[in-house]
């Protein structure tokens, strides 16, 4: 599996380099611009380089289990000792690899813009749990391998329900749309049929405001970070089936 994953990084660490340099390159040219443009513009230029990024290494996540439908890699694959959830697994490893380095690139760059703002700095970013960071991470690279299990799944399911490939295309997306709605549909009530929810820390900020009609006022805003447990081992139910699924479809129904 891990001979997979190194496989998979070694041909596609062009693009994702290629990815990350555009990255630095316009969040340097964004720092010239510092003094010249508006704090708010230089944010949202900031913003927008991160989000574009990280779309488009997402897009080439998905790539990596289209590629094994459609290409030559395929039938490379299949001649080697490996079962479907090697398969499964390496392209969800290197999928989040690829995600994780660029996406923190462009959120650090992102992340400076915005704390140069004196007053989210000080009366916000101060306030931060670090278990919420924490938290917030894994909560963040959970769900991208959930969707990501999700999007394979609806690939590998139209591959063995379509033999046309263009059909197949559309095929995947609408199973896509209509299997993440029902998921989500089902999550939604789950959570609000069973309200059962642990505390892992709390977001605070000191807010102040200042002017000269009604001088200085300031409070402590606290909001605390909950996890919905039913919610939780729903999701860890429905990752789980996506997973088997996908694993057995590509080891015994693909027709390559």
């Amino acid at each position: 599996m891990f001979k997979l994953v190194k496989y998979e990084l070694k041909g596609n660490y062009k693009f994702v380099l290629g990815n990350i340099l555009m990255v630095i390159l316009l969040n340097l040219l964004l720092m010239t611009r510092k003094g010249i443009w508006g704090t708010e513009i230089i944010i949202v230029l900031s913003a927008i380089i991160f989000i574009t990024s990280a779309v488009i290494i997402f897009l080439e996540g998905i790539k990596l289990m289209s590629r094994y439908m459609k290409s030559d890699e395929g039938y490379l694959l299949l001649t080697l000792p490996q079962k479907g959830h090697s398969i499964l697994t390496s392209r969800l490893i290197t999928a989040l690899i690829e995600i994780a380095f660029v996406s923190s690139i462009g959120f650090a760059f992102l992340w400076m813009n915005i704390s140069s703002i004196d007053f989210i700095r000080e009366n916000f970013m101060r306030g931060m749990d670090a278990k919420v960071i924490l938290n917030g991470l894994v909560g963040s690279a959970a769900n991208i391998i959930l969707m990501l299990t999700l999007i394979y799944f609806s690939v590998v399911i139209s591959k063995v329900a379509f033999k046309n490939k263009k059909i197949g295309g559309v095929g995947a997306f609408l199973i896509f749309l209509v299997t993440s709605f029902l998921i989500n549909y089902i999550a939604y009530g789950v959570s609000n049929l069973f309200n059962v929810s642990i505390n892992y820390g709390e977001l605070y900020a000191n807010m102040k405001i200042s002017t000269s009609l009604i001088g200085e006022q300031g409070g402590l805003v606290v909001t605390t970070a909950q996890i919905n447990i039913p919610s939780l081992i729903y999701n860890l139910i429905i990752f789980a089936g996506l997973f088997v699924g996908t694993s057995y479809m590509l080891e015994r129904k693909v027709d390559l």
